[in-house]
């Protein structure tokens, strides 16, 4: 009840692959919903190419959140952690 959200991906969490199956889901969501909104712009112009660019943007770093657990406070970090800390 007293930790941020982030630390429910960390691997010692009890809801770690609910979390991480979540995150995952999301971004695999939002990546349709971009490309299907995508093609219901009627012009396509820099704003446009740049809101769906940052949609997709948003939903990598999702799926990687969820790929990648984050390391348990007090432990050294690993590679996967600081993929997960920069997602």
């Amino acid at each position: 009840m007293k930790d941020i959200i982030i630390k429910l991906g960390s691997k010692d969490s009890p809801v770690n692959l609910f979390f991480a199956f979540n995150l995952i889901l999301v971004g695999i969501l939002l990546l349709i919903f971009a490309i299907a909104q995508n093609r219901f712009f009627f012009f396509k112009n820099w704003a446009t190419i740049l809101y769906t660019s940052g949609i997709i943007i948003f939903v990598i770093s999702t799926i990687l959140a969820g790929i990648f657990p984050e390391d348990p406070k007090g432990y050294q970090e690993t590679i996967k952690g600081k993929i997960y800390g920069i997602a």
